[in-house]
Parts: structure tokens; C-alpha cells; sequence
């Protein structure tokens, strides 16, 4: 478990844009491949594959007029495609094609606890016939037609997103001292020896010491991955620019998803891949923050 990285300057000094309203450029990097909990086909990027999709887009403040539940009953805001997909495949240089248009929104915290985040959903179509395999690396594809859903956690307000960081950071510490607290009595060197089972008296009253440092152990493991949902860590994109807010926007590592058939008549989502974000006005900033277990500094260079 990566020991987090401290903020190099004040957040308040860098997030702060110019026009609530302005049209933002951003980079979005695809990891496309098999994740943990899928329901996409066995076969299906059994093989440890990925494909790296970098796309260009403009986030816009005019709405869109199509509607998609994914993103709720209002009217969505629009993203426009600068650049397509490139990447490398068994052809070579392969651009991978968007359609012109998407759609974006950003759901406020389902909480009132000061650092959870708010949640930054958007979806882009593919080009292509339904039946075309638009990209592909090894058992990796994508399909002409198909809609990719993205999801992340993002953060505007400065304060929100300090306190963030200092709430997961203390619920991380809790979970590795839950965690070391086990590890020592289960230790061959200092553990407990009441549990060499000597002693049938001894061994059971250590078997229910040992129950009650399980118990916090998982009781801090739930809350971590508690705040894994809602709270920052791992890598963050730098602040940019987003319409809706004269505060910048930090957004989180977030899923890409597909919808696929269930059944005869209903459809769910299977996740594809991961993602991250750049905003161009920002893009010599690699990331905001991260993990980083050597040098406790932010790597922006």
C-alpha cells in the first residue's frame, strides 16, 4: 500500500479559471482490457492485452438535445472530438474514429461530508458498421457502433478536495495498522505463542484476541474501500478547466464501460478499461498528485 504524496503548493492557487461558461481542451487516455468483475465474454482480453487510446476532445456549456439514462433525464452538455485515436497495432500507425459529438455531466455528491467527491460521467460512439472490429490488440477489440461510457470522481472546490486527501489518507493508516497488528500476532518471530496450541486454556483465550484484531482489521478494510469510492487517491489529473465553475476541475482515475445484452431483453454494463485526464493547459503536469513510495514529492515533470 503506496504512502501518499503531499501537496507541492496550495491547491487554492491553482484551481481558479477565468469564465464559468468557456469551452475547455482536454486529453483522454484509454487503457482499454480486461478488468476485475467484467461480465464481458471468458475469451475476451483473457490474455493480459491493452490498448492505449488517446483521444482530444472540447468540453462544451451548450446542451445537448439526445438523451441517455446513463446520464440522467436532463439535457446533457456537449463534448466535440478534436482528435481521433491513434495507436500502433498489427497494421502499424491505426487511427481509431469517433463520431463528431458526445455528451457530458457532473452529479453532485450523493453525501454532505466535506471531501467526497462529486461524479463527472460522459459517453463517445465509435464510428464504423456494428458488425467492424474499429481496434484491436490481441484478444483486446472494440466495435464499430459502440458507445464507451466514462465515470470518474472529480473535485472543483480547493478545500474539498484537501480534506479529501487528508480523510483517505487517515483511513489508509488505519487499515495498515488494523493490518499490522495481525500480521504481529500471527508472526513466527513475535507472535503470539499462546497460539502454538500448548496450552488449551491459553490457545483459546489468544483465539479470541486474535477475532476481535480480525474484526477491526476487516471493519478497516470496509472503510477503505469506502472511501476508495468517494474519496481522492491514486493518480489525479491536474487542474483545468471545466465549464460550469470558475473553480478548476481535478478528476480521478475513472472506468470505461459498454453496454452489452443480458438476456433477451435488457442490457448492462461490462467494464473495458480504466482512464485519465489531461487538460491541454496543463498537459506538462504528468499528474496533480499520486502515490509515490520513493521520493513523497509530486512528479510533474
Amino acid at each position: 500500500m503506496g504512502v501518499f504524496t503531499m501537496l507541492p503548493f496550495p491547491v487554492s492557487s491553482v484551481l481558479l479559471a477565468t469564465s464559468p461558461w468557456s469551452p475547455s481542451e482536454w486529453r483522454i487516455n484509454m487503457n482499454i482490457g480486461r478488468e476485475s468483475g467484467t461480465s464481458m465474454p471468458a475469451e475476451w482480453g483473457a490474455s493480459g492485452a491493452r490498448l492505449s487510446l488517446p483521444v482530444s476532445i472540447l468540453v462544451d456549456s451548450e446542451r445537448n438535445e439526445g438523451i441517455d439514462d446513463f446520464l440522467g433525464d436532463a439535457k446533457p452538455f456537449l463534448l466535440d472530438i478534436l482528435e481521433d485515436a491513434v495507436f500502433i497495432g498489427a497494421k502499424g500507425e491505426e487511427t481509431v474514429n469517433f463520431q463528431d459529438k458526445g455528451s457530458w455531466k457532473i452529479s453532485m455528491p450523493r453525501s454532505g461530508d466535506l471531501g467526497d467527491s462529486s461524479k463527472l460521467r460522459f459517453f463517445l460512439d465509435l464510428s464504423g458498421g456494428k458488425k467492424d472490429v474499429v481496434a484491436q490488440r490481441n484478444d483486446v477489440s472494440l466495435q464499430g457502433k459502440d458507445r464507451l461510457y466514462f465515470v470518474a470522481n472529480c473535485w472543483r472546490d480547493s478545500a474539498e478536495l484537501e480534506e479529501g486527501l487528508k480523510r483517505f489518507r487517515s483511513v489508509q493508516a488505519r487499515l495498515e495498522a488494523a493490518q499490522a497488528k495481525v500480521d504481529s500476532q500471527l508472526s513466527h518471530e513475535t507472535g503470539d505463542r499462546r497460539l502454538d496450541g500448548t496450552n488449551p486454556l491459553e490457545t483459546a483465550m489468544a483465539t479470541i484476541d486474535m477475532s476481535l484484531l480480525v474484526r477491526d482489521r476487516d471493519e478497516a478494510l470496509n472503510l477503505f474501500r469506502n472511501a476508495e469510492e468517494e474519496l481522492p487517491h491514486g493518480k489525479l489529473s491536474a487542474p483545468g478547466d471545466w465549464p460550469g465553475s470558475t473553480d478548476k476541475l481535478v478528476i480521478g482515475t475513472g472506468k470505461i464501460a459498454v453496454k452489452r445484452k443480458s438476456g433477451l431483453w435488457s442490457e448492462e454494463f461490462s467494464i473495458i478499461g480504466t482512464w485519465t485526464a489531461t487538460p491541454v493547459e496543463n498537459e506538462d503536469y504528468e499528474y496533480y498528485y499520486e502515490e509515490d513510495e520513493e521520493t513523497q514529492q509530486l512528479p510533474i515533470d
